[in-house]
């Protein structure tokens, strides 16, 4: 049985172990990072098949980083998981296309 490969960005090191511990007892294999350059890393050597990204952090703009999985044409499942307001969810949605 192929396992999804799962990667996780959330700037709380502490949300980050949650999503590691849900996603292994599903039968994930989980990578975290906690700012933008350590995830396009990861992403690049992982090819995760499943992508959680929480879209407001301090260092880091989660709408960019769709874009960077765009470029990248990626065809990993996306997990939004974030405080945010209808605007942020509404620009991710509609952001996410492949040119």
């Amino acid at each position: 049985m192929i396992r999804d490969r799962l990667l996780a960005i959330d700037d709380e090191p502490g949300m980050g172990l949650f999503v590691r511990k849900v996603a292994e007892g599903c039968g994930c294999e989980v990578s975290t990072a906690t700012d933008p350059i350590s995830f396009q890393t990861l992403y690049q050597s992982l090819a995760p098949t499943v992508v959680v990204l929480d879209l407001i952090m301090p260092d880091a703009d989660g709408i960019e980083l769709l874009r960077f999985l765009a470029n990248e044409r990626s065809t990993a499942k996306i997990v939004i998981m974030s405080g945010f307001d209808r605007k942020v969810v509404e620009a991710a949605q509609n952001g996410c296309y492949y040119p």
